[in-house]
């Protein structure tokens, strides 16, 4: 039964999965040679008669294009561990390392070398801070200096200063980098700042909490227009609205589709330059979460909305909006032709903008998604947007999760099973 499911899957679907430690004289009896395996959650007990190491270097005989090892525990049982045979993988392409320990600089090595030894083309190493060896610097430099280079993300990743240029400079003229993402660590920061250009081909650039302040981003948003960028996440950095005026100032230059600055403590100021420019941009999705931009501001995009012909998704949760703030954006929405979700959660809405919001809802013909779930609307508002969801002409998925008590909330399930609506919104 086993070597059925297996070869029927193999012509079924485009590779297979393997999870844990499997009979590989079975896999070779079930599997044509080159069926792709995709290696997820690799063994680290020895529950067979065969060694570990033996097993992994008897698994670098099949094509493995895929390895994926999560909650990997550096420092445990090395000799034993699949890094020690990583380089024979030779069909390996996409190596992903998520850590529960740190590394040991042997780990590290290895991990490393088999960017020069193997066909990688994406490698994605999440562990607690760390930083690059001289050796890993080398063997980082020569990939991405190769044409196998498409996808690099290093979390917690810090370079020591005498490798910072010699990376940086390899990174940006790398002419086959796609993405390229950051996470915590030095490195995001000093391509900032550093950077006199960014890779031509790269399409997503994630500098996630680098510690970009608004000068960085005031000479990363110089970089742009020269750029094929279709994303730009920089959240959870503190660009102020010094940093969001330069991005507004070049957006319009560049062809970003995706911005993300949630959590960048932009204020009114930083929104209302972004505002005047967005209808000029290739903007389909921007994410404003978590800023202080208040109703000023959401009044200023609100005018803009219907002039952005290409916005599909709009997140202003956790904004400091009251009533004006998130109806104005409600009201803007049947006008608005292309936009599909809206996120107004964990703002100020009372009871009375709810009502108002209700008013509108009917009209919003091409919204499918709408949330306003952790404003204080109370029961109340629940129950007067339920009404109002239920004359709508088109489906829409309607967040109202708002805290309350249990029996107001099972009296508001009711009554949306009662209209109807129940599989249309969410209540908890």
């Amino acid at each position: 039964m086993q070597i059925m499911l297996v070869r029927d899957a193999s012509i079924l679907y485009p590779y297979v999965e393997l999870s844990g430690m499997w009979d590989l004289k079975l896999l070779h009896r079930c599997l044509p040679p080159l069926t792709e395996i995709h290696l997820r959650n690799t063994p680290d007990d020895v529950d067979v008669d065969l060694p570990l190491g033996s097993w992994y270097q008897e698994l670098t005989l099949f094509h493995v294009t895929r390895i994926r090892l999560c909650e990997y525990f550096g420092g445990f049982n090395i000799p034993g561990s699949c890094l020690t045979v990583l380089s024979n993988f030779s069909s390996l392409r996409h190596l992903q390392v998520l850590c529960v320990t740190a590394l040991t600089a042997l780990e590290q090595h290895l991990v490393f070398e088999a960017l020069t030894t193997c066909p990688i083309e994406s490698l994605s190493l999440h562990q607690s801070p760390w930083e690059l060896s001289g050796s890993s610097v080398g063997h980082l430099t020569q990939w991405l200096e190769s044409p196998r280079a498409m996808q690099l993300g290093l979390k917690h990743c810090n370079a020591p200063r005498p490798h910072t240029r010699t990376l940086i400079k390899s990174l940006v003229e790398s002419t086959s980098l796609r993405e390229l993402r950051f996470k915590y660590g030095n490195v995001g920061l000093a391509l900032a700042h550093r950077a006199s250009q960014l890779p031509p081909n790269l399409r997503e650039l994630v500098l996630d909490e680098c510690h970009l302040d608004s000068e960085a981003m005031v000479q990363l948003a110089k970089l742009l227009p020269s750029t094929s960028l279709h994303k730009l996440d920089v959240a959870r950095n503190r660009i102020q609205d010094d940093g969001a005026l330069a991005l507004a100032e070049v957006l319009p230059k560049t062809q970003v589709e995706v911005l993300n600055i949630a959590n960048a403590d932009v204020g009114c100021r930083g929104v209302m330059g972004l505002a005047l420019s967005l209808p000029f941009t290739c903007l389909q999705v921007l994410e404003l979460a978590g800023n202080p931009m208040g109703d000023v501001a959401a009044t200023a995009l609100a005018a803009v909305l219907p002039r952005c012909s290409l916005l599909k998704r709009l997140d202003l949760s956790k904004t400091l909006l009251t009533d004006p703030g998130t109806v104005g954006i409600v009201a803007s929405l049947p006008a608005c032709r292309m936009l599909r979700s809206v996120d107004l959660s964990c703002n100020w809405m009372t009871f009375i903008g709810a009502e108002q919001a209700a008013g509108l809802l009917s009209r919003c013909t091409d919204l499918v998604e709408l949330s306003v779930a952790l404003n204080p609307i109370e029961e109340r508002g629940v129950v007067v947007l339920l009404h109002a969801l239920a004359l709508c002409r088109r489906p829409l998925d309607l967040n109202l999760n708002v805290i309350m008590p249990e029996t107001e909330r099972q009296k508001c399930l009711a009554v949306a099973r009662q209209l109807g609506v129940l599989k249309s919104v969410t209540l908890e």
